[in-house]
């Protein structure tokens, strides 16, 4: 509720985290964004591999344990859901990690992880949630951008200055029935609904925050699309979208 995110943000100014600040581009610098789609266990040995040699490694939500599961450690963790389940998705704690936390997270994310290695963010739609940053906050960046961490954490990316990114694990459909590459059990209480989302030619069958996900990402690109350097791994729809350039896709439910 927006009672409870305006508390969160009141509150979670008195961790003392570091704040956000925009920097120059990178233009040559690589970046791999993680989400938690089903072809992110596709692309595992690349993703460790690339890890191994340098690239920095962006997580969301679940997908931190999935990296770390699987050896990769010195990943930058980004959340915005301000849910209190979701502070499962930090653990566990590691002193060779930093994360992205916004502001409108539950306290109990913010009291487990060191300060020095936590960043501020902010992802509040609503004025009066602008108003109590500006008020609260003595260093603040407001990052736009779609209602999922994956759609915010690309922009707070490019606000650090990172344009070239390759995104793994970002389908936004299901992919024989399965949401996630790993046990998300929040999303199994999901309402059944599937969406068939149809894009140039295709159809893939989705949830309808996958669908509404996918139709803000086209909207974004059509938007902002010169900011990014993007590569989508994969044969979901959100690839299917970037390869095509198309416009927000037509929803049947």
């Amino acid at each position: 509720s927006l009672e409870k995110v305006i508390d969160n943000i009141k509150t979670n100014v008195k961790w003392g985290c570091n704040h956000v600040k925009p920097y120059e581009l990178q233009e040559d610098v690589e970046v791999m964004i993680l989400c938690g789609g089903p072809s992110l266990n596709d692309y595992k040995d690349e993703i460790i591999e690339k890890a191994n040699t340098g690239t920095k490694v962006i997580t969301v939500n679940g997908s931190y344990k999935w990296a770390i599961d699987n050896g990769i450690t010195n990943v930058n963790q980004c959340m915005i859901d301000a849910r209190p389940f979701n502070k499962r998705f930090n653990e566990p704690v590691r002193d060779d990690c930093y994360y992205f936390i916004a502001s409108q997270c539950d306290p109990e994310v913010f009291e487990m992880l060191p300060p020095e290695r936590t960043f501020y963010w902010h992802v509040n739609p609503t004025q009066e949630a602008i108003d109590l940053i500006h008020e609260t906050y003595p260093e603040y960046v407001m990052c736009a951008g779609g209602s999922t961490v994956t759609l915010r954490a690309m922009v707070l990316m490019r606000i650090l200055g990172f344009k070239k990114q390759v995104l793994y694990g970002f389908d936004s459909c299901l992919t024989d029935d399965e949401h996630h590459a790993y046990e998300q059990k929040e999303n199994d209480a999901v309402i059944p609904v599937i969406t068939t989302v149809m894009v140039e030619g295709r159809t893939f069958e989705c949830h309808p925050w996958m669908a509404v996900q996918a139709t803000e990402f086209a909207s974004m690109m059509q938007n902002i699309g010169d900011e990014f350097s993007l590569t989508v791994k994969g044969d979901g729809l959100i690839a299917h979208l970037h390869e095509t350039g198309a416009t927000p896709p037509t929803l049947e439910v």
